[in-house]
């Protein structure tokens, strides 16, 4: 697992070598996930209620493993703003009017 883990963190450093991953987060239509039986299925299976919620399991994933290789992220609004558990380090990129208020 080890040496799993040390080649991924190996991969994304070299594709992004300025020391940060941008991880997205926003903006994710749900009308291709509601077409998916499989994905609903799983979704009940895992007690998953909604695509708000998928949306979240998937972010809450992708940041548990970025933060266990050691990689720095940059998250857009949206994962703030939906109370995602981020690094202190995090830079979070605003895009949204009256960001000063939401993120203050």
């Amino acid at each position: 697992k080890q040496w799993y883990q040390r080649r991924v963190r190996a991969e994304v450093t070299s594709l992004f070598p300025g020391g940060f991953v941008h991880l997205g987060g926003d903006e994710v239509p749900f009308n291709c996930w509601a077409a998916n039986k499989d994905l609903g299925a799983w979704m009940k299976k895992q007690g998953i209620g909604n695509f708000k919620a998928l949306e979240s399991y998937y972010e809450e994933r992708l940041l548990d493993i970025v933060q266990h290789l050691n990689i720095s992220y940059v998250v857009w609004e949206e994962i703030f703003n939906n109370g995602l558990q981020i690094q202190p380090d995090t830079i979070i990129h605003v895009w949204k009017p009256n960001w000063e208020v939401t993120l203050g």
